[in-house]
């Protein structure tokens, strides 16, 4: 991948580049400044003037190449395993597994802070010239003389590759056994028990001044030296699991003990449980039970509890930061009291190894209807629901700013019933500070003292504690929210009776989603709750039906896909507008965090896939015998992905596999 020449954004990402007063190529240095106007030694025209340095605050590296970055990514992964019996109703079998992810990442030319600095720093004609010109004076100013080309050699004193390599792996061992337990009335009762363990490690490392300067290089160590890369540690995680489960299905009636309404009943259970050597130990259980008051009809229910421990990304990945774009933003204890404007202000994000794992809770309810008189024809019906709690998230800047101003002026109005005068109020720092413990503010200078001295005189009414400006808010991982999502499925198969022709057997899944509801509950501000229906690809209607045919050795299928009527989220309008378009279809009011969103309305899409094979019997030529060729086409209607506002112009989570259309494919396995 090639992009732009790297830039210098400072005094946030990147340090302030300073030409010194004696650089040749100094507009405002002592080559075209004396405090007397005196020529140079060599006679050509000065200005009168102080010499002075000159700062760089933004600044695109001139006659530095476009940035090409090479990834290269390796995957191993070997799979293996042994079977067998364990007596006459008893099975076994056992399995290893290695799955290891390897990437490089180097990008170069990218530029080294500390060797830019030096070479700006130059007082010869080996210095760096960063504004493409020469200057002279002319009539009293300095003027541009000469396009200027730096030589080679001196971009490439500043000039080296940034690399990053990471790896993740995963080794793990099993066994399982199933098989008849004992018999009870005369009906098996059948188990299944397995155990297994798992070892997870990670790793993402950069090379010194990549990742963090060396403590040796004179460099604050807490940063690093390349332009536009935050500085970032290095990462290792790992954990070990162990874990074991249990399953068990218990026929408690069979349709042979005549019993009324009781044509069958079937209990079944099952336990989960893992020891994380970073979490400690679960247990989660799963309960059902199916009834069949007759032949043809089945009640069926079940419980279940889930847990899902974080990722080793999640806990473990260092923190790296970003800066507000443009201006940035403002500060929302500050500038109610001294109308400052916005400022620039660094967030970091990363892992947070205090993570707790997500858990779940399930209920499923539902009925199968084997249709009388209709041989192969059956419809399902199952209302389920799903709430999860301790699910991952970030708090966003504007809540760690709400929650900073509650807790500031909460702090203010008690130190000043305290008797506290409130510009002597100390609202501390680091671990004593009385904000946010996620906001990071620069200590008081005397100007903001000052600012807030003329503030609190002029407004006694509404008091307000000294405060320096943010440096950094922080986002890290949190367990901070829980959703609830409910609906109903649908299901139809039909097999249809094997005729001359072949046979036919379709089936048909659908899927209501009836609620999506996440609750955003960050400390020291009031929760949020998100309605997540239609956005992000949340169709209320889903379905899928395949439509498969057979006859001897000739096979075709037909599948079809549904995605009903969704919002992109992402391309939002005021009332105002959607009312004066007369309220066009197109446009949908929706209800959520509190307010109404006029979203667009994304129509619902519907695909097709299409193949046909054929199988060779072994009565076939030797070297066609027992193979299958499969013909396929995806997209058969060459359908495109519904535009959106997205990065990529359309939603990847919905309509990835439209992306490149109508596509073909051919299948040929063979066995020996």
């Amino acid at each position: 991948m090639r992009r732009q020449p790297l830039a210098l954004n400072a005094p946030t990402s990147d340090q302030l580049m300073v030409m010194p007063i004696d650089s040749p190529f100094n507009p405002y240095g002592s080559r075209f400044y004396h405090v007397t106007g005196a020529p140079n030694t060599d006679g050509t025209a000065r200005v009168v003037g102080a010499p002075r340095t000159v700062s760089f605050t933004q600044l695109t590296i001139r006659d530095l190449a476009a940035e090409s970055v090479e990834t290269k990514a390796d995957v191993f992964r070997i799979v293996g395993g042994v079977r067998g019996k364990l007596g006459k109703t008893w099975e076994w079998e056992s399995s290893l597994f290695y799955n290891e992810v390897s990437g490089t990442d180097n990008a170069f030319p990218d530029v080294r802070e500390s060797k830019l600095q030096a070479a700006i720093a130059r007082t010869d004609m080996s210095a760096y010239n960063p504004f493409g010109y020469t200057f002279r004076v002319a009539n009293g100013a300095v003027v541009a003389d000469q396009p200027y080309t730096n030589p080679q050699s001196v971009v490439d004193s500043f000039s080296e590759v940034y690399s990053r390599s990471a790896e993740s792996s995963i080794a793990s061992a099993d066994f399982r056994t199933s098989g008849t337990l004992f018999s009870l009335w005369d009906n098996e009762v059948k188990a299944a028990f397995g155990v297994e363990f798992r070892r997870e490690e990670l790793s993402d490392v950069r090379p010194p001044f990549s990742g963090e300067n060396p403590a040796s290089s004179g460099l604050d160590p807490l940063n690093n030296d390349f332009l536009l890369h935050p500085p970032r540690p290095d990462v290792f995680g790992e954990r070990e699991v162990t874990s074991a489960y249990a399953e068990t299905i218990v026929p408690l009636i069979s349709s042979e003990r005549e019993i009324p309404l009781m044509n069958s009943l079937e209990l079944t259970a099952s336990a989960r449980f893992e020891s994380y050597s970073d979490f400690g130990e679960t247990t989660k259980p799963k309960i059902g039970v199916n009834w069949r008051p007759t032949s043809w009809l089945m009640v069926r229910g079940s419980y279940n509890e889930g847990f899902m421990a974080p990722s080793l990304a999640a806990l473990y990945t260092s923190s790296r930061w970003s800066i507000t774009a443009g201006a940035g933003d403002l500060d929302a204890y500050r500038n109610p009291f001294l109308n400052e404007g916005p400022y620039v202000k660094r967030t970091y994000f990363g892992g947070n190894p205090d993570l707790k794992p997500q858990e779940s809770e399930g209920t499923t309810y539902g009925i199968v209807f084997d249709v009388p008189g209709i041989k192969g024809l059956s419809l399902t019906a199952d209302l389920w629901s799903i709430d999860r709690t301790n699910l991952l998230g970030q708090r966003s800047t504007a809540q760690i700013d709400a929650s900073d101003t509650a807790l500031l002026r909460a702090y203010t109005r008690a130190q000043i019933a305290a008797g506290v005068a409130v510009n002597q109020i100390d609202i501390g720092s680091g671990a004593t500070y009385r904000g946010d413990p996620d906001v990071q503010r620069y200590a008081l200078t005397p100007e903001d003292r000052a600012a807030f001295a003329a503030y609190n005189a002029a407004n006694p009414t509404n008091p307000a504690a000294p405060a320096g400006r943010i440096f950094a808010r922080y986002q890290p991982f949190l367990n901070l929210s829980s959703s609830q999502h409910e609906g109903v499925d649908f299901g139809f198969r039909y097999a249809m009776p094997r005729q001359s022709w072949g046979r036919i057997l379709v089936t048909s899944d659908w899927s209501y989603l009836d609620r999506s509801r996440t609750t955003l509950a960050p400390v020291n501000v009031a929760p949020t709750e998100n309605n997540g229906l239609y956005g992000d690809g949340a169709a209320k209607w889903r379905s899928t039906t395949n439509i498969n045919w057979d006859k001897g050795a000739w096979n075709a299928g037909l599948g079809i896909y549904h995605v009903g009527k969704t919002h992109d989220s992402g391309a939002t309008t005021t009332q105002a507008i959607y009312e004066s378009l007369g309220k066009p279809s197109y446009i949908e009011p929706f209800f959520t965090a509190g307010s109404t969103l006029y979203r667009l309305v994304i129509d619902p899409v519907v695909t097709y896939n299409l193949s046909i094979g054929y199988k060779f019997e072994t009565a076939s030529p030797t070297w066609l015998a027992n193979t299958r060729v499969r013909l396929s086409i995806a997209n058969l209607t060459d359908e495109p992905p519904p535009l959106t506002s997205g990065a990529f112009g359309y939603d990847a989570g919905v309509s990835q596999a439209l992306l490149s259309g109508r596509s073909w494919s051919l299948e040929i396995v063979r066995k020996f």
